[in-house]
Parts: C-alpha cells; sequence; structure tokens
C-alpha cells in the first residue's frame, strides 16, 4: 500500500513549527532560574485624571491617520477579592504600552467614565490590542465603565497564548511569565506582595509602576517576538483569531 503523503503546504508549515519549537527550545522553560529579568528600561507615564488623559487620546487618535496599524500592549490591574461569592473590586489601574520606549498607566480607580476618544482609540480599526487573557480584561473594562466591548474582542484583540499555541503547534494555557520564559528566555518578576497590593492607592508606589510596566511591555515585545518568528519561518498566522 502508498504510503499516504501530507500536502506540500501541510509539511512545510509542520516543518517550519519543528524549527521554531527546536529555536526556542521548549524544555528551557524548566531551568530559568538563572535566566535575566525582564525590565523596561523606557520612559513611564502616569495619568490619574481625565483630562490630561484626553489631550494625550487627541493627538494619538490624529497620529492613527497616518500609520499602518498601531500596536498596543495592554493589561489592567484591580483588587483582588478572594471571598467567595463576591465580585472582584472595580478596574484601578490601565496599562499601555505603544513602544520599547514608552508605556502609559492610567490610574482609573477613580474615574465615573473612561474619555469618550480614549474608547475610540481601543476600537479603532487600525489598532491591536495584545496580551494574555486579553478578552477578559476588556469584558471586566466594559462592566467596570458601562462601555461596549463586544466588537473591541472581536475586532481588536489579539490573545498571545493562542497565537504561541498556533505558532508551535502546542495545546497550552499560557501565561505571560511562562511566554516570557519560553519565547525570551527571561523571567517576568512576579513578587506576590506587589501583585496582590493595594492598586487603589494613589499615588502608586515605585515597585507597583515597575510592575505595571514590565507586565504591558511584556506583552509588546511578545508579540513582535512572534512576529519575527512569523517572517523568519514562513508561518502564515491569523493573529486576530
Amino acid at each position: 500500500m502508498e504510503e499516504r503523503k501530507l500536502p506540500k503546504w501541510m509539511e512545510r508549515r509542520t516543518a517550519a513549527r519543528k524549527k521554531i519549537n527546536e529555536t526556542l527550545d521548549l524544555a528551557d522553560t524548566q531551568i530559568g532560574d538563572e535566566k535575566p529579568f525582564l525590565s523596561f528600561e523606557g520612559k513611564v507615564k502616569y495619568f490619574d485624571t481625565m483630562g490630561d488623559w484626553g489631550f494625550v487620546c487627541e493627538a494619538l487618535l490624529k497620529q492613527l491617520e497616518s500609520l499602518e496599524e498601531l500596536i498596543i500592549g495592554f493589561d489592567l490591574e484591580w483588587p483582588v477579592n478572594y471571598k467567595l461569592g463576591q465580585r472582584q473590586g472595580r478596574t484601578a489601574l490601565i496599562q499601555l504600552c505603544f513602544s520599547k520606549e514608552m508605556c502609559h498607566l492610567l490610574h482609573v480607580f477613580e474615574w465615573q467614565k473612561l474619555p469618550k476618544v480614549f474608547v475610540d482609540i481601543i476600537s479603532h480599526p487600525k489598532v491591536k490590542l495584545i496580551g494574555v487573557n486579553i478578552r477578559c480584561d476588556l469584558w471586566k473594562l466594559g462592566r467596570d465603565f458601562d462601555i461596549s466591548v463586544s466588537s473591541i474582542v472581536k475586532n481588536n484583540t489579539v490573545e498571545l497564548s493562542h497565537l504561541a499555541n498556533k505558532l508551535f503547534s502546542t495545546n497550552e494555557c499560557w501565561s505571560l511569565e511562562r511566554l516570557v520564559l519560553f519565547v525570551l528566555k527571561m523571567r517576568l518578576a512576579k513578587p506576590e506582595d506587589i501583585r496582590l497590593s493595594d492598586w487603589t492607592q494613589n499615588p502608586m508606589t515605585k515597585y507597583q509602576l515597575e510592575y505595571a510596566a514590565n507586565d504591558v511591555y511584556a506583552s509588546f515585545i511578545l508579540y513582535n517576538r512572534f512576529k519575527e518568528l512569523e517572517v523568519k519561518f514562513n508561518m502564515k498566522v491569523e493573529l486576530l483569531r
């Protein structure tokens, strides 16, 4: 009986995924203690008033006219509530990373609403919001600020864990920390005393600012690394699914 052969396109995709996994070395995730920590070295801009942030958004919206797309690392922080049956605290911080040089942190806990121009940006057809569990973050943001996010969730989000599984031909429940270790060969600091700290306080501590910036920077860097791998190994991945 003649041996069944895979279609050429499937052979090429399988070979590319094998090369990606060889390049990244999946087993290396088990020995991370000596890896360097990922650290955002750029500028952090902190906003706690709607007016100041609104001015930035107006300028950004104009810039979008001349851009092909805008990649934004996206994350939220809020007070964690471990009591059974009780809702989690309201969103306290929105983290945005537009580049390797700049992160924006929005302390929104006392805001009654989000600036319309900001909602216009995150729903703009040229914008992609990048993160792990990003759709859950968007749904929470919608609940907390009474905005419709269904279109944003559908059209503007890129889930890094899904993208990783497509590129690596895996079926993992990736955390941001594990993706940083596997893909970037670095550690993402997640000290529990900072992760569970009071995100409603304003101003935040230096350590909270560093933690928040590192998290959203990691998403931005990972997406760009995935794009590099996609080009290098000629993988055509549907990034928005």
